[in-house]
């Protein structure tokens, strides 16, 4: 005799309600609402800290998510870190269009680099944060001047190939093919070949900015952001060797669904398979 399996019936409502209550609270007071991104909810007392990602992805993403949250639930609440999210985005800008961390202590303490760096995986979170607060506001002006110094900072250091020698003779590129040298960015020194984030899957971290590049060509006819995206696309699935011979590709699984994502949304835009 097999038991009856009881399943709870599923409330979206009801999860984004505790979406935006853990958005809204797991958030430092002291230090303008920062978010913490690293819990311990299993340790006796539970405890939270903060580290690097919380000054750059964190605020970004949950920018992005507390607005989604108010928009379902036709509510303002969470209005107060949600400023205080957009407020930390707006600091620590460079002069190439980069957004780097601030100097918090867990970020520069022992000769820490991380106040110094960012990387292309960061400026995906970012750019998508503005592209959001560009559509629920087009005359944003600030967001939308840091989106443009963004989309043509990225593609500044972008590496244009346009040939390559391969096991018989060199070869003309013949498609756009752009590439990042490495996957951080020193706002001081630029890319610096010896340190790299040593995360891995390198391809698909850095190709985390193909969605929102192409969401703010398709909202606001950036044609840099098209640009680049076709460029690093091409680069994604040819000359990178990402993928296997049936196409099939890997590694860190939000990335890598973001990636699939850019490029349907791509393809779809282009009318290209």
């Amino acid at each position: 005799m097999t038991a009856k399996v009881q399943y709870r019936k599923f409330q979206p409502l009801k999860n984004v309600q505790l979406a935006l209550k853990h958005l809204t609270s797991m958030v430092d007071n002291k230090v303008d609402n920062l978010p913490y991104w690293l819990v311990y909810p299993n340790a006796k007392p539970a405890f939270a800290e903060h580290s690097r990602t919380d000054d750059m992805d964190t605020p970004a993403s949950w920018y992005e998510a507390i607005v989604s949250a108010q928009q379902m639930l036709g509510t303002d609440d969470g209005k107060e870190v949600k400023d205080s999210l957009r407020r930390h985005l707006m600091n620590s800008w460079g002069e190439q269009g980069l957004r780097f961390h601030e100097p918090y202590p867990w970020n520069s303490a022992n000769g820490s680099i991380f106040h110094d760096h960012c990387s292309f995986h960061d400026m995906a979170y970012v750019l998508s944060a503005l592209n959001r607060m560009i559509a629920n506001n087009p005359d944003d002006k600030e967001a939308s001047r840091r989106a443009a110094k963004l989309v043509r900072g990225m593609r500044k250091l972008a590496i244009h190939r346009k040939s390559y020698a391969d096991w018989i003779t060199d070869r003309s590129l013949t498609e756009l093919v752009y590439e990042f040298p490495n996957d951080v960015y020193f706002k001081d020194r630029g890319f610096d070949l010896a340190t790299y984030s040593g995360r891995g899957n390198q391809v698909i971290f850095n190709g985390a900015v193909l969605l929102p590049l192409v969401q703010r060509y398709d909202a606001t006819g950036d044609e840099v952001a098209l640009d680049l995206a076709i460029g690093l696309a091409n680069y994604l699935l040819g000359t990178s060797r990402y993928f296997n011979y049936k196409m099939e590709f890997f590694g860190h699984v939000h990335s890598t669904v973001w990636v699939a994502s850019g490029l349907v949304r791509l393809g779809r835009l282009l009318k290209e398979q």
